[in-house]
């Protein structure tokens, strides 16, 4: 309670403040609406966690409406009055000039309210739109999910594979999920770890080929992917796009 109060009298003292909304799952599948304000006091800049709404529908009335009810329970209709932009994705439910999130909450405060189009997802559209139909990166990145995939779901494989790191005495990291997140920084975490564990790897695939190691479709599997890490073509490109992500 002392750290909420301390956070209502920053956006008390501050004389605007803008709102950072996304929208997530919770562990029910059930949608849910994430809420943060950021304000200035005396040119001291606060981002400040609000809380979280569960929305019957990811549509831009509810959204709107769950935000304003958060908003509403913390600072009365103060915020209303102080309210100056709002940073979001660029989904039309949020965006949307008609009945997107921001043009309802504008209209709720009948003020002017700045749409800002979240720098992050700008520059993941932006490289997806740079690498779309390279086929290099298409095939890198398939290659990367399936060997996630590989490891994830069966739990012989990720011991046999942590045997391979620990021969070298290498330190595990294990293939991460370039498809199930947007974020840039994610697909840079897999090429990484996939280009520190690459000796490791190759060297589980390759033994799962001997006769008697594995399942005949885990055999098969592990012959397609050692084939393609060993491809000097896969390691140019695994190199090529983590240089792209650095540039």
């Amino acid at each position: 309670m002392a750290r909420q109060q301390e956070q209502d009298d920053i956006v008390k003292e501050g004389s605007f403040l803008s709102i950072i909304s996304d929208g997530s799952t919770d562990v029910s599948s059930k949608e849910a609406e994430i809420v943060y304000v950021r304000t200035s006091v005396r040119c001291q800049v606060s981002t400040l966690f609000i809380g979280v709404k569960n929305v019957p529908k990811a549509d831009g009335e509810h959204i709107s409406t769950a935000i304003s009810n958060l908003m509403t329970e913390r600072f009365q209709e103060t915020w209303k009055e102080k309210l100056v932009a709002m940073g979001t994705d660029g989904a039309s439910v949020m965006l949307g000039k008609t009945s997107g999130v921001v043009k309802r909450i504008k209209d709720m405060t009948s003020r002017p309210v700045y749409a800002i189009h979240c720098s992050a997802h700008r520059i993941e559209l932006a490289y997806k739109d740079a690498i779309k139909g390279t086929k290099i990166w298409q095939r890198c990145d398939a290659l990367m999910l399936n060997i996630y995939l590989f490891y994830k779901y069966s739990p012989l494989n990720r011991a046999n594979l942590k045997a391979s790191f620990e021969s070298p005495n290498m330190k595990m990291l294990l293939s991460t999920r370039v498809g199930g997140t947007r974020w840039v920084p994610h697909h840079e975490r897999a090429l990484k770890n996939v280009l520190h564990g690459h000796a490791a790897i190759v060297r589980h695939l390759e033994q799962m080929q001997a006769p008697g190691e594995a399942r005949k479709d885990s055999s098969a599997k592990a012959r397609n992917f050692f084939k393609a890490l060993k491809d000097k073509h896969t390691l140019f490109g695994f190199i090529l796009c983590l240089m792209l992500f650095k540039a």
